[in-house]
């Protein structure tokens, strides 16, 4: 008998494991149904953006609910390794809740991807009757307005695409500069570059150096002698250098 229980528990799990994978690829489907109608839209109309961020959140839930998924096939692991049974018999009940918010939360993904589809809809009409009452109004007027009307509608037309056009040859030049700066950066002539200019400006300290002591007061035998003892010095920290 415990054999059975055994096995119907086993049954149970991937009963519901079944379900969580039909419940998920329905998920799956209602979200690239809903991404691919948004695509089908106007792109410049604000209220899409909207929608593209609720697919987005969507697909992450979708991750979550995998990530459920995972959970299961777990507890079907331990079943199989001889875990504490009643340890299994509690994940079960959890699996079981869980297996109930996502039917729920399916069913409201269902709704909502209704009531988008309505939304979108509604607005594509409404995009369409504007559309006809531009152009009514465009019919209605004087030859020479509705002539200098189109004019500027065409210049507005050509500068947009100008625009874009800009828009592309600025992101390249930014990406072609962010490629060339990141060459100089790791450039050898560049790092030999600012070796010689760390060098130069230890030249250039010591030459102040140098003329300061000349500067200063003492005997012309004195200034030599320091200048000397200078060079002496500085020949030994090089030496030093070399043999480290």
């Amino acid at each position: 008998m415990g054999s059975s229980m055994g096995n119907r528990q086993v049954l149970d799990k991937t009963y519901y494991i079944s379900l969580l994978n039909n419940q998920l690829r329905l998920l799956e489907t209602e979200i690239d149904s809903l991404v691919n109608e948004l695509d089908k839209t106007e792109k410049g109309q604000q209220n899409l953006l909207y929608y593209e961020q609720k697919a987005e959140e969507q697909a992450n839930e979708l991750k979550e609910l995998q990530g459920e998924l995972s959970d299961l096939n777990l507890i079907i692991d331990r079943q199989n390794t001889n875990a504490d049974m009643r340890d299994l018999e509690f994940e079960l009940v959890e699996a079981q809740k869980s297996n109930e918010e996502l039917s729920l939360a399916v069913e409201e993904l269902f709704q909502e991807r209704r009531e988008k589809e309505d939304f979108i809809q509604q607005f594509e009409e409404r995009i369409q009757r504007v559309r006809r009452q531009n152009d009514e109004q465009i019919n209605n007027l004087e030859p020479g307005i509705k002539d200098e009307f189109e004019r500027v509608k065409e210049e507005t037309e050509s500068l947009r695409h100008e625009l874009e056009e800009k828009q592309h040859e600025l992101e390249k030049l930014n990406k072609t500069k962010e490629e060339l700066d990141l060459a100089l950066a790791n450039s050898p002539l560049k790092q030999q570059a600012s070796v010689l200019e760390e060098q130069i400006y230890e030249l250039e300290e010591k030459k102040n150096t140098i003329m300061k002591e000349l500067n200063s007061e003492g005997t012309p035998e004195e200034q030599r002698q320091n200048l000397i003892n200078r060079i002496q010095k500085d020949n030994e920290v090089k030496l030093r250098k070399i043999n480290y």
